[in-house]
């Protein structure tokens, strides 16, 4: 009954969740919330059914004895058998190689029970109608420079920092992206970089406008103050202990991320901008949800009679492995009117709209 103590307090069905709940003052929870207590008791309550078997081992020794066999555990905390839904699900998305047992995803370890947590509707990309002045808004050109990369390209953290000088083509306005799994080259495989990607295919990054020009624009400033090294890799540390070499090398990927959201939340600070869902400033990562959210509902490739990327184009874009993710990045903006249709029953790009989300590419 925790799940719903935690869930529904007062307004529960069950009169001793009730009771409880009105006796101890408790405050119901969001299931995201409620999860993570939940994952806190289970813990401690197999932590606990650990030590009291390893007691009962012990004082079984010590007295050679079997009277402290009856000492039982909790019937919940016992192996659970997975449904059948829940078997083919994992089996669906597991990769296996070899003989393996028949029942291998039969059961799981047990616990008290949770309930369903629903996704929550709030977008995470950053606001179409106020990219642009945030990455005008960004002081700093080396942070100017990361940020367009990741809302033109949608590249991941660990992408923008690995990128190295000979990937950017400024004469063709292209960048090239590092070949992780080696699909492009095996024999490649023995320089493999210890960098956390995660199964990006594409040589190129298919970078959108006008955000592919604010990039190369802040690229041009970035490259006037990058300090003078031999490093291949385009963002360097400015730091007196390490100046001169490649940000990568010098500093954990969580320091340099933070240091770009301190970059991003100054910017917003400035303009007002917070999201929704936690009422703080956006951080990086919105802006690949951003490039997502974009490829969906703005892109308008010639000869179409819709405009937006299709799932399975963006997935490959994007680098995902699964289109599930590319589901939760790439939503669609049912509030947007992109089209209008004419007479013959072709249709246009409604300029007025685009004008109104500050995104008209001139």
């Amino acid at each position: 009954m925790y799940w719903d103590f935690l869930t529904k307090g007062i307004n529960s069905k069950d009169f001793i969740v009730r009771k409880a709940a009105k006796a101890l003052g408790r405050n119901t929870v969001e299931g995201v919330s409620a999860s993570t207590y939940l994952a806190g008791v289970n813990h401690f309550l197999h932590t606990s059914q650990a030590k009291s078997k390893d007691m009962q081992s012990l004082l079984r020794v010590l007295t050679q004895s079997d009277a402290f066999l009856d000492v039982s555990s909790l019937p919940q905390l016992e192996d659970r058998r997975r449904n059948k839904a829940e078997r083919d699900n994992i089996s669906s998305n597991s990769l296996t190689f070899g003989n393996h047992p028949s029942d291998i995803h039969q059961y799981t370890r047990g616990g008290l029970p949770g309930g369903k947590v629903k996704p929550s509707q709030v977008s995470r990309h950053f606001p179409t109608e106020r990219v642009l002045d945030l990455l005008n808004n960004i002081e700093d050109p080396l942070h100017r420079c990361v940020s367009a990369m990741i809302a033109a390209g949608g590249v991941r953290h660990s992408e923008a920092w690995g990128i190295r000088r000979c990937d950017i083509n400024i004469e063709s306005r292209t960048i090239k992206i590092e070949d992780p799994n080696f699909h492009r080259n095996p024999a490649a495989e023995k320089l493999e970089k210890s960098l956390p990607f995660k199964g990006r295919t594409l040589a190129t990054i298919v970078m959108f406008e006008p955000f592919k020009t604010i990039f190369f624009d802040s690229l041009a400033d970035y490259l006037e103050v990058r300090p003078t090294t031999d490093s291949e890799y385009l963002f360097i540390s400015r730091s007196r202990s390490t100046y001169g070499e490649a940000l990568i090398h010098t500093a954990p990927m969580s320091s340099l991320n933070k240091q770009l959201n301190r970059a991003l939340r100054k910017a917003q600070v400035d303009l007002g901008t917070k999201s929704p869902a936690t009422q703080n400033p956006y951080t990086s990562h919105s802006l690949r949800h951003f490039y997502g959210v974009w490829a969906r509902n703005f892109v308008y490739l010639p000869g179409r009679n819709t405009i937006g990327l299709s799932l399975s184009e963006i997935k490959v874009l994007m680098g995902h492995k699964d289109i599930r993710s590319t589901e939760k990045y790439a939503r669609l903006r049912k509030d947007l009117m992109l089209l209008v249709n004419k007479p013959n029953g072709q249709f246009q790009i409604n300029k007025v709209r685009y004008r109104q989300e500050g995104l008209l590419n001139q």
